[in-house]
């Protein structure tokens, strides 16, 4: 786990061929950022449910040239982005179940919306980050502000 010095926030990732930090500073109103980088494969199909729950890989495996592997691995990266972000809050560790996703694919937006309690995180509460598939990857970022800590 990364440590950020007073005041700072921030988030990491890489892939074998790429790294990626995020950082912002807590007087500009930033509370928690979380990124994730992975390459834009097919995730291995015996992944698929323990990352995935019902209807969240049917929705992205409906995007034009989207396998329903790409779309697992997808489902996964968004996944990872927020699970970063509460975690620089809450500290609680959560398991992909733990969220659900919903998106607009062409607004390149999701949704993670808590199914279980990380206080302060309430089930019902949502992050809400960007996603992008390009170039033989797929990123996403959830940035969370003071105003939009619970």
């Amino acid at each position: 786990m990364p440590m950020w010095p007073d005041g700072l926030i921030g988030s990491i990732t890489h892939t074998d061929t790429w790294v990626a930090a995020a950082v912002a500073r807590r007087e500009e109103g930033f509370s928690a950022v979380g990124i994730d980088l992975e390459p834009a494969n097919e995730l291995s199909a015996d992944l698929w449910p323990s990352i995935c729950l019902p209807g969240e890989q049917a929705t992205f495996a409906a995007i034009s040239g989207m396998t329903p592997g790409l779309a697992a691995h997808l489902v996964f990266c968004m996944k990872e982005a927020a699970f970063k972000c509460q975690f620089a809050v809450s500290g609680a560790m959560l398991d992909f179940a733990d969220f659900a996703i919903d998106a607009d694919s062409d607004a390149g937006t999701f949704s993670a919306t808590f199914r279980k309690n990380a206080a302060p995180f309430r089930v019902g509460n949502r992050l809400v980050g960007r996603f992008a598939v390009s170039d033989g990857h797929i990123a996403s970022a959830v940035v969370l502000t003071s105003e939009r800590t619970p």
